[in-house]
């Protein structure tokens, strides 16, 4: 209960987010970052007000990013 764990960027996750930066070409390196992580910790939800994250799907899940904003 109001516990907040935070996640480092490791080499893996940096690598990844590369992948995300040559796939989606509006999208910042941090976003990217982003869902990289998204990936590795296994969701696909997010709470984000930044419309680059409508329409992208993640790479390994295979499955779209939900924004939460929208429910």
């Amino acid at each position: 209960d109001g516990e907040i764990t935070l996640y480092l960027i490791d080499y893996d996750t940096f690598k990844d987010a590369l992948n995300y930066l040559t796939r989606y070409d509006k999208l910042s390196f941090t976003d990217c970052t982003t869902l990289s992580s998204m990936d590795k910790l296994n969701t696909q939800l997010i709470l984000s007000f930044d419309s680059g994250f409508d329409k992208v799907t993640l790479l390994k899940l295979k499955k779209p990013v939900i924004n939460l904003r929208y429910l």
